[in-house]
């Protein structure tokens, strides 16, 4: 078919895909997407406020993705729209070559000039976890933020945003074209909030963002800057800006899962 498109926000959010789907594009305006069905697309639309996942592994999540397939269209493109109110984790597993972005997901709600330039205010979605992982070629694209994030509104950089862990692993070439930047705090927390990057060649086109106390890892040497969030000073602990560091990586460190 040419199209599929699946909305189950207002009448309560969760899909089940048990049955598999091909279509040139198919979108998901949903709470909750899970199932054991393949996707097969050209490209995918996920507008998500809440997981997306099919949980089989208590230890894995490697193994929990929710399953997306080229087929005969040879790529997949796939929009992330991260809108939820609490905490998200998006689980995506690509049979083949895929190419994402984080459509208008945000870091930050709101933009503030006095006292002092910077980002405030969280987006409510802040502390969960994106992994993609394609058994082919991953290409990293810039979104367009609904809100903010430190990329765009402070170093003036397109980005990929996610507002929470970062994973992201490729059987084949990663290429980012844009900054990651999920940094929204100082302090994140310890479910592998930071950047995650595998695959066997990796070539970075921008910057990173990340928590400030978070690191960047790739499992193979990386050259990036890596800026963090931080205070624009101790009289205003709220508003945040992004500062350069050279102790948030990049460092090279094996994958979390295998």
């Amino acid at each position: 078919m040419a199209s599929a498109e699946f909305a189950t926000r207002l009448s309560g959010g969760n899909f089940v895909m048990n049955a598999n789907v091909t279509a040139v594009n198919a979108s998901y305006d949903v709470g909750n997407l899970t199932g054991s069905g393949v996707l097969t697309a050209s490209r995918v639309l996920l507008d998500i406020t809440g997981n997306v996942r099919n949980v089989v592994s208590s230890t894995n999540p490697l193994l929990n993705g929710f399953t997306i397939a080229n087929g005969p269209f040879g790529s997949t493109a796939i929009t992330i729209n991260a809108d939820g109110n609490a905490p998200q984790i998006i689980n995506l597993h690509v049979n083949g070559n895929a190419v994402i972005n984080s459509g208008d997901t945000s870091t930050f709600v709101n933009s503030v000039s006095l006292p002092a330039k910077g980002l405030t205010n969280a987006v409510p979605n802040a502390g969960g976890n994106l992994l993609v992982n394609a058994t082919g070629n991953l290409t990293v694209n810039p979104g367009i933020a609904a809100h903010h994030d430190l990329s765009r509104d402070i170093l003036g950089l397109s980005a990929f945003v996610f507002p929470g862990g970062v994973a992201l692993k490729a059987g084949g070439v990663m290429t980012v074209n844009a900054s990651i930047d999920n940094g929204y705090t100082a302090v994140a927390g310890p479910n592998f909030q930071g950047v995650f990057l595998s695959a066997p060649s990796i070539f970075v086109n921008g910057p990173f963002v990340t928590d400030g106390n978070t690191i960047v890892h790739a499992s193979g040497p990386i050259s990036a800057a890596v800026y963090v969030a931080s205070p624009v000073s101790p009289f205003f602990p709220s508003v945040y800006t992004a500062v350069l560091s050279t102790k948030n990586g990049p460092v090279v460190s094996a994958f979390p899962w295998k």
